[in-house]
């Protein structure tokens, strides 16, 4: 390893790109990359779920909706459970947890309180389940210290790239608590305690696909080694380390994927740390949570750590929040923080781990702190009429889901940071909007530049709708 601070190897691979550029318009092309998450194919999926007694594709993470859907979001919960005997399961395990803190104390509880002791269970749903049960009453008025206040992290966080990040104590504690384990840790899709880390002087290598990472976190840069590539295409070019850290998306194939990744990386001997989600994210979470820990287990002793990991609530979630009527929930969201000391000298196998590259390419702009991506095919023929327009379903171009399961996301062409989301009509159009949006320009303007032949009345349509999408 070179000395930190002295050689930092900033390196991409085929979806990745080298960030030095110095505003965002520079060498922008350069932060336009593909979003290539790491998954199994859906055969693999299926072997592994069907090895731990679970029958049904895991759900989607629930979000929420702005406006509830017949029956309220515990029946499009159930649609996207794809089982009813599984949500009925599921949603009584919501009530036992509900009671279990409503029976033990006579006491009001904030929102943020309740919503943080769920074990994931997603915040509006949460809240329908009390109002049936009439568990409303018992909760006290949010004070300031429950509202939602998200860091500064320019350009912001998008859903696309999964970025939810630590808390800044919680980054501190991994920092330490996992981080000074060792000489050397790999850091996966953890630039807040690699930054950290960093920071208290030890030796950290990087690994994120992301490259804005770098504008957010200039401390990386002094990392012993800075990969800006995927998962996928990492393990050819890491050493072995003492420690590897990784947060994956909160999905069975991605935890399971990286998982394989962290366990030939890790030195025999080593640590690897990982987040794992809670079991009440979904109604699949429980039996994936075993097939999870099972599989590290066969790399050494394994801990879990309850509720250890805690994250802040990003823009775009707030905004859904915001949208259902959801208020006081703070930095709500926890995980478990799963320990494996490796003891083993060969981890089992886990040849059901098959990498693909999804169908989708999205090209990222900058338009000031917000980030927007398009979805891009070169072999697009098929051209809708129009601009921009909202999902159908959606109010004011708001997104009522981050789930990467969820069926509506296939319909979307544009996502921007605050999970406003579009259907796109003419495709060139749109992207030379943003394209001059990006370069510095006034929307009026690249309107008027981009659709010289629509009527002022027309072209005023399109830039309300903008405004509105972009807001």
């Amino acid at each position: 390893m070179p000395t930190r601070g002295t050689s930092v190897d900033v390196r991409t691979g085929s979806h990745g790109s080298q960030c030095a550029c110095s505003s965002p318009r520079e060498s922008h092309d350069g932060l336009r990359t593909r979003v290539a998450g790491l998954r199994l194919r859906d055969v693999s999926v299926q072997e592994l779920m069907e090895s731990h007694s679970v029958k049904n594709k895991p759900a989607a993470r629930r979000s929420t909706q702005h406006s509830s859907p017949p029956g309220g979001l515990g029946k499009a919960f159930q649609g996207l459970a794809g089982d009813s005997s599984l949500y009925a399961a599921y949603s009584k395990e919501i009530d036992d947890r509900l009671a279990q803190l409503f029976g033990s104390s006579r006491d009001l509880m904030s929102p943020r309180d309740v919503f943080v002791r769920m074990r994931g269970a997603f915040p509006a749903l949460v809240r329908e389940h009390l109002a049936a049960a009439g568990w409303e009453k018992r909760l006290g008025h949010e004070s300031s210290d429950t509202i939602s206040h998200w860091n500064e992290y320019p350009p912001e966080l998008h859903p696309l790239d999964f970025e939810w990040y630590f808390t800044p104590d919680c980054a501190d504690y991994l920092a330490d608590a996992v981080c000074g384990r060792g000489k050397t840790t790999l850091c996966l899709g953890v630039p807040t305690v690699a930054a950290a880390a960093i920071r208290k002087g030890r030796n950290v290598v990087v690994l994120d696909r992301n490259p804005l990472i770098v504008r957010r976190f200039p401390a990386l840069l002094r990392s012993s080694q800075l990969w800006l590539l995927d998962i996928a295409d990492c393990e050819q070019h890491l050493a072995r380390a003492d420690v590897v850290l990784f947060d994956a998306p909160w999905y069975l194939e991605d935890t399971y994927s990286w998982l394989a990744v962290a366990m030939r990386a890790a030195k025999a001997g080593g640590l690897i740390a990982f987040c794992l989600f809670p079991r009440l994210v979904r109604p699949t979470a429980s039996a994936e949570r075993e097939a999870i820990l099972e599989a590290a287990e066969s790399a050494g002793k394994v801990e879990v750590l309850e509720d250890a990991i805690a994250y802040e609530t990003p823009i775009f979630e707030s905004e859904a929040l915001y949208g259902a009527g959801i208020t006081g929930f703070g930095n709500w969201r926890r995980a478990d923080l799963v320990l494996v000391q490796r003891t083993t000298a060969v981890p089992r196998r886990m040849s059901a781990v098959r990498p693909s590259r999804p169908s989708s390419t999205w090209l990222t702009y900058l338009l000031g702190r917000r980030v927007v991506k398009v979805r891009y095919s070169p072999a697009r023929t098929a051209v809708r009429g129009g601009s921009v327009r909202p999902l159908p379903g959606s109010v004011d171009f708001v997104y009522p889901s981050v789930s990467a399961r969820d069926p509506r996301r296939r319909s979307i062409d544009l996502w921007t940071s605050r999970n406003r989301v579009a259907q796109v009509g003419n495709l060139e159009s749109v992207m030379g909007i943003l394209q001059l949006l990006e370069n510095g320009g006034c929307l009026g303007t690249a309107i008027r530049s981009v659709y010289r032949a629509s009527s002022a009345s027309g072209r005023r349509e399109i830039e309300h709708a903008f405004r509105r999408l972009l807001g």
